[in-house]
């Protein structure tokens, strides 16, 4: 499991916590990265992010995103 932080240019900032899979855009549709995956990612800050834990599903948009910051549990 991993929390994902996101930090904005305008101050703001949001957590996904307990992330056991993320959808990121590729040429061909979204890809799924799931495991110890999510931690070599390289994350484009062009489009939204699709976050999935047991519990809670995120949709966060990159549109004025500054960081992520990946942390494993």
């Amino acid at each position: 499991m991993y929390d994902v932080y996101f930090q904005y240019f305008d101050g703001t900032d949001y957590l996904c916590q307990n992330v056991s899979k993320i959808s990121v855009p590729g040429p061909n549709g979204y890809k799924e990265i799931t495991g110890d995956e999510i931690m070599k990612q390289k994350y484009r800050l062009h489009n939204e992010l699709y976050l999935y834990s047991e519990q809670r599903v995120y949709t966060v948009s990159c549109n004025n995103l500054k960081s992520i910051e990946v942390r494993k549990k």
